[in-house]
């Protein structure tokens, strides 16, 4: 099953587009001053790296920063420069390479405590980020 947090993600544009599209509602450009605070960025960043194996859902990282949905999604890509869930799939890969670099764990439970729904989904994630599957980037580390 995807994150929770991509989910989130993905319904608040899917809600934004039929609003903006088929309800009449053209967003008011309100001038957006900048991104998360620092105390909400440390914030963030620390909820989401302490819950890189688990399902953290985009409603608690924004009420913890007391901002809402929207607010935090666009002050967090502002501020980090990608959407909380790239960033979360960026610390997992992050996560994954150690445990491939340092460990002797099977891919298949790397790619667990990693977070990712399985080896095939860690897979394809980290050729994405890399070129190269997990295996052939740890035979050219460790070689």
């Amino acid at each position: 099953p995807p994150s929770r947090l991509f989910m989130d993600h993905l319904m608040l544009a899917a809600g934004h587009h039929v609003a903006s599209e088929y309800g009449g509602m053209k967003p008011v450009k309100l001038p957006f001053a900048g991104g998360l605070s620092r105390q909400q960025e440390r914030l963030a960043l620390d909820m989401i790296r302490e819950n890189l194996g688990n399902d953290l859902p985009l409603s608690v990282l924004a009420s913890a920063c007391d901002l809402s949905i929207s607010q935090f999604s666009k002050a967090f890509r502002r501020t980090m420069g990608v959407p909380p869930h790239r960033w979360l799939v960026s610390q997992r890969i992050c996560w994954a390479k150690s445990l491939l670099r340092f460990g002797s764990m099977s891919l298949a439970d790397i790619a667990v405590e990693s977070g990712f729904a399985d080896q095939s989904h860690f897979t394809r994630v980290f050729k994405a980020f890399y070129g190269l599957s997990p295996g052939a980037w740890r035979r050219s580390v460790v070689d």
